[in-house]
């Protein structure tokens, strides 16, 4: 009997112990938790392993002027962070021959305006004459199609 009442005792102790323990992504929100109240993160968290996700939150604010919080689908604004992906990807895409350097835009947007004369290695070096919409105009486009149209309008 008291056998049995030691296994039972270290079952019981083995269990509260493995559901007290924090998940991962309970550590996680923890640290980036840390790194938010001393200032050090401002935005939000998409952690996933093996098709689970383990911690999807925002942190910080996404307006500081009237004190708006950041979630889980807050939308960043990017800027330059994505250009070298996507000159290598431009890049892998020639080596591939799925694509040319001096392809026109035309190939791709028949309609856009003066796209017989713009060439993917243009639009790479900045040298295309299309206007820089990011620094110039508080426009936000929804899609690909929203930001082709808001450039043709915008073409000389």
């Amino acid at each position: 009997m008291k056998r049995v009442l030691s296994i039972v005792f270290a079952v019981c102790f083995f269990l509260q112990t493995l559901f007290a323990q924090e998940t991962t992504g309970e550590k996680i929100d923890k640290l980036i938790k840390g790194y938010t109240e001393t200032g050090k993160f401002n935005g939000s968290a998409l952690v996933a392993s093996r098709d689970k996700i383990l911690l999807e939150k925002g942190y910080g604010y996404k307006n500081f002027r009237d004190s708006t919080l950041n979630d889980s689908s807050t939308v960043f604004q990017i800027a330059s962070v994505t250009k070298q992906f996507t000159s290598t990807v431009i890049l892998k895409l020639v080596e591939l021959n799925k694509l040319a350097l001096t392809d026109k835009l035309n190939k791709y947007y028949p309609d856009f305006p003066k796209g017989e004369s713009i060439s993917i290695e243009n639009l790479l070096t900045h040298t295309s004459g299309i206007l820089d919409w990011t620094n110039s105009i508080n426009f936000f486009p929804k899609n690909e199609q929203s930001l082709i149209g808001f450039l043709k309008t915008k073409a000389s």
